[in-house]
Parts: structure tokens; sequence; C-alpha cells
């Protein structure tokens, strides 16, 4: 997965290709930007390897489904493209962030019709909170006790 790119900027993936992260554009016109619709997530790499990829991938095909967003891509190649834009960037620890938005047909409506849907992936350095020597120690974790409902369970976020 790594390779010591000799670039100073960092390399996304957005509206279909690999830029410099300056040179990154969407339209104003995405769905994104104007009614916030999109799904996102977020993971991590540690020494060369994401952690728990196939969990996000499968978390952000069931976010697309469950707002009816076709995915552009079909799983593989989102895989594809995550592991590509961390190695394009040379980064074994690596902070990611993947988004699909409905995209835009050219028009600020809630018309479906011609709707292209968009894909931006950043892959950066890691920002470790935390100091060496403390990190050396160890980490204190809390957690937070929230009950959910089993999976057999309907979704409480749908009527009827």
């Amino acid at each position: 997965m790594l390779n010591a790119p000799s670039q100073s900027e960092p390399i996304v993936y957005v509206s279909g290709e690999f830029v410099p992260q300056s040179q990154a554009r969407i339209s104003v016109l995405d769905h994104a930007v104007l009614y916030g619709d999109g799904i996102f997530e977020t993971a991590c790499a540690r020494n060369g390897r994401i952690f728990k990829l196939d969990a996000h991938l499968d978390r952000g095909f069931r976010s697309m489904a469950a707002i009816a967003l076709t995915p552009p891509v079909d799983r593989e190649t989102m895989r594809a493209l995550i592991v590509e834009a961390v190695r394009r960037n040379g980064l074994a620890d690596a902070y990611i962030k993947w988004s699909v938005t409905r995209g835009s047909n050219g028009r600020p409506l809630m018309d479906p019709t011609g709707w292209v849907a968009n894909r931006i992936i950043l892959g950066q350095p890691d920002s470790n909170r935390a100091a060496a020597a403390r990190t050396a120690q160890g980490r204190q974790l809390k957690t937070v006790r929230g009950r959910r409902p089993p999976e057999r369970e309907p979704d409480p976020a749908r009527r009827g």
C-alpha cells in the first residue's frame, strides 16, 4: 500500500480522478452542497493497513441504499480507489474520509433526472494528538452505554 511520493500536497480523488488537493472541485449544484445529500465514512490506517475497511464499505453501501442513492461504482472498485488514495499519499498511518454525493444534473432542483453521483476520497496523515511518551504508556478509553435495536427489528425511521 505504501509508496513514498515526493509531492508536497495531498492527492485526493474527486469527480472521477486523482488530483492535487488544491485542484479538487465539485459543482456548486452538487446535491451535497445544496441539500447535504450524500453519505460519508471515516476510517484510519495503521502500519499500512486500513482498519476494518470491509466493515466501512458495508456500512457505506447500506447508507447509500437507505437514501436510495445508486452507488456510482461497485464495492471492489470503491475499495481499490480508497486503497489507491492512501497509497498515492504514501501513508502508513492515515485519516481516510470518503463520501458519495447525489451529484448534480446541472440544475438546482430536486428533479432526479440525469443526476451523476460524485465520489470524494481523502487520505491524509493521521494527526496523533497524544505525545509519544504518553502513547507508549497506553491510552485511557471511555465508553458510553447505548442500546441499539437488534438487526431483526424494523428500522424505526421507516413508517408504515
